[in-house]
């Protein structure tokens, strides 16, 4: 695919999600409530795989005989092999079209503008390259974020964390189905109990989380953590970090993100009340939380007014939630699919291939002398066109 063809795609796919994202940010909330939180996150696949994917109707997957090039000419490549020359001259493979019609210097001149026009890159290209950078720089950034955070945490480390809370958080992981390590510290810069890490995660308590917290609602947060580490919520949102550098150009896509976190931490929630917690335990838990500074991206956190709030209503039947969460993903699936064909060209046509060009004739003649000239005349289908080639 060209440069102006993955612009292009860029452009349609950045417009694509935004409208799809706004759609989840209005339909998340009756979804949530007829469906349960964890069927109502699934709204979000169609704008990350409408973001995601490359086009399914145009460049490599559309016709067999690779990328096609809409700029070129059908019918005047230059033949494979050379060809005889009437009047005795040397068989000559023409180098391929050039300017013609001028005088007899006039080739040499053109041929030399054109490779000096040639030489600069095109305005495509230069976007593209702005793109790729700005790309980069937003994508490191979060990175770099998110490991000064990790840093931050493990440096105003309270001490060794406790064996207890450790098999506590233990315990908890294997209740959430989550089987990996998990690592627990207690620290200063926690406000509230959070997780991040995607190959090394990482449980970071507040350092009076034993003083503070009562050892049930000590194990209600050590769970609804692990949750997320079973749900692979930090991957989720890594990869939605991860399209929105890619889209660093559209910020209304990076406005959709606390949408998307507090999606996850609903969903979290939800788990963590189906396993027979009541509300107003787990509410409890939450209020005792709800406090301290926003913290980096890809770090779970998110304001918890809202969650309490709806600790009022009571969770879905399970079939609701089992055919919801399908039915959805189903949906988002679909939706996704569907939009990433509408970018196929109908008035685009492939170059035709060398077997479609057969019956055409080439022939070359070479003249000697001052200002030498090459003819290559191509004749099909009733037509002939001559280029002067230097």
């Amino acid at each position: 695919m060209s440069a102006a063809g993955v612009l292009a795609w860029l452009a349609l796919s950045s417009a694509a999600g935004t409208v799809l994202a706004g759609g989840v940010l209005a339909l998340r909330a009756p979804a949530t409530r007829a469906f349960g939180a964890r069927a109502a996150a699934w709204l979000w696949a169609a704008p990350g795989l409408r973001l995601a994917l490359p086009p399914l109707g145009l460049g490599v997957l559309a016709w067999p005989g690779g990328v096609p090039t809409p700029t070129s000419t059908p019918g005047l490549t230059p033949p494979p092999a050379p060809v005889a020359v009437p009047a005795g001259g040397a068989p000559v493979v023409p180098p391929g079209p050039a300017p013609s019609g001028l005088g007899p210097s006039g080739p040499a001149e053109a041929g030399a503008a054109l490779d000096a026009l040639l030489s600069l890159p095109s305005l495509p290209t230069l976007f593209l390259a702005l793109w790729l950078a700005g790309a980069l720089a937003f994508g490191a950034r979060s990175v770099l974020a998110t490991r000064a955070w990790r840093r931050t945490l493990l440096a105003e480390a309270a001490g060794p964390c406790p064996d207890r809370l450790t098999s506590l958080a233990r315990r908890a992981a294997d209740e959430a189905g989550y089987g990996g390590p998990v690592r627990v510290v207690l620290t200063h810069a926690a406000a509230s109990p959070q997780v991040l890490g995607l190959r090394r995660p990482l449980i970071a308590l507040p350092a009076r989380f034993e003083a503070d917290f009562t050892p049930a609602e000590q194990r209600l947060a050590l769970l609804h953590e692990a949750t997320h580490l079973a749900r692979c919520d930090l991957w989720v949102l890594a990869g939605a970090e991860a399209l929105c550098a890619m889209h660093w150009f559209n910020p209304l896509l990076a406005r959709c993100l606390p949408g998307l976190r507090a999606g996850q931490e609903a969903a979290c929630d939800e788990a963590v009340r189906a396993g027979g917690v009541r509300a107003c335990d787990y509410a409890g838990a939450l209020l005792r939380a709800a406090r301290g500074p926003a913290v980096p991206a890809l770090t779970l956190d998110y304001d918890l007014k809202r969650r309490i709030e709806t600790m009022r209503h009571p969770l879905p039947r399970a079939a609701a939630r089992l055919l919801g969460t399908a039915g959805i993903a189903a949906l988002a699936l679909g939706v996704a699919a569907a939009t990433q064909g509408s970018q196929d060209d109908p008035n685009f046509e492939p170059e035709p291939r060398r077997e479609d060009r057969d019956d055409r004739e080439v022939s070359t003649w070479t003249f000697s002398g001052d200002g030498a000239r090459s003819v290559t005349v191509v004749r099909g289908e009733g037509e002939a066109e001559m280029v002067l080639l230097s």
